[in-house]
């Protein structure tokens, strides 16, 4: 359990270096994992729910929404889902819980721990 919690506030603690990385221009290794993930959908076809076990800020998890995939993110930092919440998505459906979520089209970003 104690390492549960430090691996929590690591991941926590470093939520916004982790969401700046993923956006850089450069090769990083978030974007080749979100590329990798994204060819082996596109090649292997008819997948229609996907599930990012760890999905920080959420830029895999939206990528899969936006090709129509029902796409469920779930993170248990909740600074990483805060982050993916502040990405201006138009909401078509209500928060439905008091957990930290948004029901953004298909995509669903959950903190769970």
């Amino acid at each position: 359990m104690e390492q549960q919690i430090q691996t929590q506030k690591y991941f926590g603690s470093e939520a916004e270096r982790w969401d700046a990385q993923a956006k850089k221009l450069e090769y990083n290794t978030i974007m080749d994992r979100n590329n990798t993930v994204l060819d082996s959908l596109r090649r292997h076809g008819g997948v229609t729910n996907f599930l990012d076990v760890g999905c920080g800020t959420g830029q895999l998890t939206i990528q899969i929404a936006d090709l129509g995939i029902a796409a469920v993110g779930i993170d248990f930092a909740s600074e990483m889902i805060d982050i993916c919440h502040k990405i201006e998505l138009p909401l078509t459906q209500p928060r439905t819980s008091t957990a930290p979520q948004s029901l953004i089209s298909n995509l669903r970003l959950t903190h769970l721990i």
